[in-house]
């Protein structure tokens, strides 16, 4: 997932993933931090959520 997540957030480093501990919100609030900070906390959210879960599943389809 990292490195979907790096290419689709180009601005984000390994080290920044890293500081999250993989913890879900944590990514989320650093992706909006970084890309929106001045923007509505809950739809940016809402959008960085669809996208990761959107990805998480197509993870899971491949691995079964």
């Amino acid at each position: 997932m990292k490195p979907k997540m790096l290419t689709r957030w180009s601005h984000l480093t390994d080290d920044d993933l890293e500081t999250t501990n993989g913890e879900f919100d944590g990514v989320v609030e650093l992706i909006r931090k970084r890309y929106k900070p001045d923007r509505s906390h809950i739809t940016v959210e809402a959008k960085i959520r669809d996208w990761i879960n959107h990805e998480l599943s197509e993870l899971e389809r491949g691995a079964a």
